[in-house]
C-alpha cells in the first residue's frame, strides 16, 4: 500500500514507523527549541508584543542561517540576541521602530553587519514596520490567532503598502494582491500572506514564525493546528533525503510552488491533525544528522534510515 502525493510516492513501510517515531520524540524536539528560545529570554512569560516581535527576528535569522553563515541554532540565537540587546530593552517594542537604533545594533553583530545594502535594508524595514504594527494594536487582540491574522491583514493593506519602498512593493505585489482578493481563507493563510508582504519575509520565515508562536511558545491556544503548514527547513530536507522520505534532488522552496506543495502534502498525509509534527525532523538534523557530522548510532531514526542501512550493509 502507498500514499500518492502529487507525483511523489511514499511507501507505507516507511510512513508508519516514521509517524510513530515522530509522535514518540516530538516533545523532546519541542523542548530543544523551547530551551534555545529561552536562552535569549524568549518565553511565553514575556509581554506579548515583545514575544511577537523578537520571534520574528529569530525566524528571519534562522531561515537565513546558511546564507548568512550561522551554522547552528546556537549561532542563530547568539546573533539574534546581539541585535535585540543592542537596540535596548527587548520589552520596549517602540525602540525597534527607530531605524538608527537598528542600524547601530547591526554594527555590533558578528554576521549581520556583512549583509549587502539590499538585505540590510529589507531586514531593518521588516523589523521596524512590524514593531509599528504592534505599537498600534491592543495587546489582548494578539492572544487570539484569528484576531491577530485579521488585524495584521488590515495593517498590511492600509499601512504597509504605503510604507515600503517602491522596488520592494513591486517584488511583493503578488502577495498584496492575493491578500486583497481572499474571501474565505483560514486565519493561517491570512497571516501567512500578510507576513509575506514584509520586505525580507519568505514562505519559510512566515511558516517558522507561526510555528514557533503556536507550538513552542503556545501563545495561541485557540489556533487550529490542522490548518498550519510545516516550515520547509533545510535540515528537514536533509534528514528526509537520508531516510528516504524525499529523493536526492528535492530542495527547499523560498516562494512556494511545486516542491513546497509536495512537502506540505507529505506533512499533511503523515499528520492530518497537525502537519507541523514533521518539524521534529529539524531536531534530528540539528543534533544527530548535521551536514558535517553524523551520529547514526545515537539517532532514533537509524532503524528506518536508508543512509544508515546502506552504510552498514
Amino acid at each position: 500500500m502507498i500514499y500518492v502525493l502529487t507525483s511523489r510516492v511514499i511507501a507505507l513501510e516507511l510512513t508508519k514507523p516514521l509517524r510513530l517515531l515522530i509522535e514518540e520524540h516530538e516533545l523532546e524536539a519541542k523542548e530543544f527549541l523551547t530551551k534555545a528560545l529561552a536562552s535569549i529570554g524568549l518565553t511565553s512569560l514575556r509581554p506579548i508584543k515583545s514575544v511577537l516581535l523578537h520571534t520574528l527576528i529569530v525566524s528571519i535569522i534562522d531561515l537565513k542561517r546558511w546564507a548568512w553563515h550561522l551554522m547552528t541554532i546556537n549561532h542563530v540565537m547568539n546573533e539574534a540576541w546581539r541585535l535585540i540587546s543592542h537596540v535596548g530593552d527587548m520589552d520596549e517594542v517602540s525602540l525597534f521602530i527607530d531605524e538608527n537604533l537598528l542600524e547601530t545594533a547591526i554594527e555590533d553583530t558578528n554576521k549581520l553587519l556583512k549583509l549587502n545594502d539590499y538585505e540590510r535594508s529589507d531586514l531593518v524595514d521588516t523589523i521596524r514596520f512590524f514593531a509599528l504594527f504592534l505599537k498600534e494594536i491592543e495587546k489582548n487582540t494578539l492572544y487570539d490567532f484569528k484576531k491577530f491574522s485579521a488585524v495584521l491583514r488590515d495593517f498590511v493593506i492600509d499601512n504597509l503598502s504605503k510604507l515600503i519602498d517602491e522596488k520592494v512593493y513591486a517584488k511583493k505585489a503578488k502577495y498584496f494582491g492575493k491578500l486583497l482578493a481572499i474571501k474565505r481563507a483560514t486565519p493561517y493563510r491570512v497571516a501567512q500572506l500578510a507576513l509575506l508582504c514584509f520586505p525580507i519575509v519568505d514562505i519559510g520565515i512566515a511558516d517558522t514564525y507561526l510555528y514557533l508562536l503556536a507550538k513552542i511558545l503556545k501563545i495561541w491556544p485557540n489556533a487550529d493546528l490542522s490548518e498550519f503548514h510545516c516550515p520547509m527547513d533545510p535540515s528537514i530536507i536533509r534528514v528526509g533525503v537520508r531516510i528516504g522520505l524525499f529523493n536526492r534532488r528535492f530542495k527547499t522552496s523560498r516562494y512556494g510552488g511545486y516542491r513546497y506543495r509536495i512537502f506540505q502534502n507529505i506533512a499533511k498525509a503523515l499528520f492530518p491533525n497537525d502537519p507541523t509534527k514533521l518539524y521534529t525532523l529539524r531536531y534530528v538534523g540539528e543534533v544527530f544528522c548535521t551536514p558535517y557530522k553524523k551520529k547514526c548510532d545515537e539517532c532514533w531514526l537509524f532503524g528506518i534510515c536508508k543512509y544508515y542501512l546502506a552504510s552498514t550493509s
